[in-house]
């Protein structure tokens, strides 16, 4: 039977060149979602993450989704003008408009004289429900 003898050998011998490891950057932070339901100024807002264009297209899809009748609407002021349901004895005019901030877009539903109400906030959840994320 053969004896096997190890000679001792140090660390310093057997690694010749420095051990490098590489380094990846990671971005933590989680990445914004392209629509949020955010508060502001006593009421809610939908903020969606693209141009006028998109955003526009998306609100009247998700009015077409939420089945909330539109009775007008004017591209170049940005706004859906809403009618009032007969079903719930709704008799005031709201108004969804779509402004193009930097980055974003920003939703609102507002009566026609711009104040937000119970009605107001239960439109706004609603289309932020139906609207394409």
């Amino acid at each position: 039977m053969a004896k096997l003898i190890a000679s001792p050998v140090k660390l310093e011998e057997t690694v010749k060149a420095p051990i490098v490891s590489p380094v990846v950057a990671v971005d933590v932070q989680p990445a914004l979602a392209s629509v949020q339901l955010q508060e502001k100024e006593g009421g809610k807002v939908i903020v969606i993450a693209a141009d006028f264009e998109k955003s526009w297209r998306k609100v009247g899809l998700a009015l077409d989704k939420s089945r909330i009748a539109v009775e007008d609407k004017n591209r170049d002021g940005k706004i859906y003008f809403l009618r009032g349901s007969a079903d719930k004895k709704i008799t005031a005019r709201y108004q969804v408009t779509v402004t193009e901030k930097e980055n974003f877009s920003e939703v609102a539903v507002a009566t026609s004289e711009g104040k937000s109400d119970k009605e107001s906030l239960r439109l706004i959840e609603l289309l932020f429900k139906n609207i394409e994320k």
